[in-house]
């Protein structure tokens, strides 16, 4: 008998291995800033590069995770609703 083939990977890296290479990401570019510099500029600038990095990343997918959350939620309505 021969063994079933193995499952491939996941083609994109795990939820927590993206957060951190986001989390690297704003420390690289924000490195002495935060502590160095306490005013508004450097604060507001530190807050932007968090969003832009935060949000980056590819649009489809973040419409599809979007999509999924509001399936389940709808199913979790509709089951509250039949109960």
């Amino acid at each position: 008998k021969t063994m079933p083939p193995k499952k491939k990977a996941q083609a994109g890296a795990s939820k927590k291995t993206e957060q951190k290479k986001k989390a690297q990401i704003i420390e690289d570019r924000t490195f002495g800033l935060k502590n160095k510099n306490k005013s508004k500029k450097v604060q507001q600038y530190v807050q932007s590069v968090k969003s832009n990095v935060l949000n980056s990343g590819d649009r489809k997918q973040r419409q599809l995770e979007e999509q999924r959350k509001k399936q389940k939620a709808e199913a979790k309505a509709r089951k509250k609703a039949m109960e």
